[in-house]
C-alpha cells in the first residue's frame, strides 16, 4: 500500500445525542480565529478528535435534492434520537440513529428478534448538525452509479456469499469485523494529506478494485472542530469520483480500544448454545 503524507503525525480518535447544527460545515462562528501552529508553522492537529457524527454516508432518497436542514429540523431529529435510544433500549448502529429519528419512529425494534440488540447505554451519543449527508460530491449526496462491469462484480459476489461458508476472518465482510461502517479509513491516519493507492483487492470497499485512489485531508476549521474530508476515484467501479466530509470534535476523553469482543468473552456460550442445538435436531 503506497502512502504519501505531508503533514506531522497527530493522535486521532474514533471515539452527546447533541444538538449541534453547524455554520458552513463547521466553520468557527469566530472569524477573528485562527489555526494554531506548530513551532516549525505547520497546523496544529494534535489532539482527541472523536467522529460521533449522526449524518449518514447517502442522502435518504426521501430527502431528495434538500442538502440542509433548519435548525428547527436538527433539534427535533436530536430530540427524536434521543427519546429512541436515551434510556438504554436497543442501540442503533451506523446510519440506523439517523434513519430511525428521520422516521419518527415510536419505537427502535432490533434486528436481533428475541435476544434483543446491545443496550444503547453502551453507545456514544451522536451529533447531528444540518447536513443531510456526508457525501458533498456529487450534488445528490449519493454515490455516483456504478460502472457496468463493477455491478457484474458486486452480483457475483452476493452469489458467492449466498453459497460459501467462511473458513477464517478474512471471508467476512469489513462490517462484520469491525474494520469500517460507510466511510473507508486507513488505519493509523494522522497526518493532514494522506494520498494512499495499491489497495488489496481480496479487502474491497464497496466492490472497488486495486484501482481504487483515495485521498484524505484533515483541516483545522475551528478550536473545537476539525474537517475529515476523503476523495475515492476508481474509474472501474464508480463513473465518476466522489467526496465526503465528516466534522470531527476535541474531545477531552481518553482513548481506549474501541473494538468488538464479544465473541471473546461470549464464546462458551456461544458453543454451548450451538451444541445445545445439535441436540435438539437429534
Amino acid at each position: 500500500m503506497h502512502r504519501r503524507s505531508t503533514l506531522p503525525l497527530c493522535a486521532l480518535a474514533a471515539v452527546s445525542f447533541l444538538l449541534a447544527p453547524i455554520a458552513a460545515a463547521g466553520q468557527p462562528a469566530d472569524e477573528s480565529w485562527t489555526v494554531p501552529r506548530t513551532a516549525d508553522g505547520r497546523p496544529d492537529l494534535q489532539g482527541v478528535w472523536a467522529n460521533n457524527a449522526a449524518t449518514p454516508l447517502e442522502r435518504p432518497a426521501q430527502l431528495a435534492d434538500r442538502a440542509a436542514f433548519t435548525d428547527e429540523e436538527v433539534a427535533s431529529l436530536a430530540a427524536a434520537a434521543e427519546r429512541l435510544f436515551g434510556s438504554g433500549n436497543d442501540a442503533g448502529f451506523a446510519d440506523g440513529v439517523f434513519n430511525a429519528a428521520l422516521a419518527a419512529e415510536t419505537e427502535h425494534e432490533s434486528v436481533c428478534v428475541g435476544t434483543g440488540n446491545y443496550g444503547s447505554v453502551w453507545m456514544v451519543d451522536r451529533d447531528f448538525d444540518n447536513r443531510t449527508s456526508l457525501i458533498t460530491r456529487p450534488s445528490s449526496g449519493r454515490l455516483p452509479a456504478l460502472t457496468p462491469a463493477a455491478a457484474e462484480r458486486q452480483a457475483a459476489a452476493r452469489a458467492a456469499r449466498r453459497q460459501r461458508t467462511y473458513d477464517g476472518p478474512e471471508d467476512l465482510p469489513l462490517q462484520s469485523r469491525c474494520i469500517t461502517f460507510g466511510m473507508p479509513r486507513v488505519g493509523g491516519l494522522g497526518a493532514g494529506y494522506n494520498e494512499t493507492t495499491n489497495f488489496d483487492p481480496r479487502h474491497s470497499y464497496r466492490g472497488a478494485t486495486d484501482n481504487l485512489h483515495l485521498v484524505e485531508r484533515l483541516t483545522r476549521v475551528g478550536p473545537e472542530a476539525m474537517h475529515y474530508e476523503i476523495t475515492v476515484t476508481d474509474p472501474t467501479t464508480w463513473q465518476s469520483p466522489w467526496t465526503a466530509l465528516v466534522i470531527l470534535r476535541k474531545s477531552e476523553d481518553a482513548v481506549y480500544e474501541y473494538a468488538c469482543h464479544e465473541g471473546n468473552y461470549g464464546m462458551e456460550g456461544i458453543l454451548a448454545g450451538a451444541r445445545a442445538a445439535e441436540v435438539n435436531e437429534q
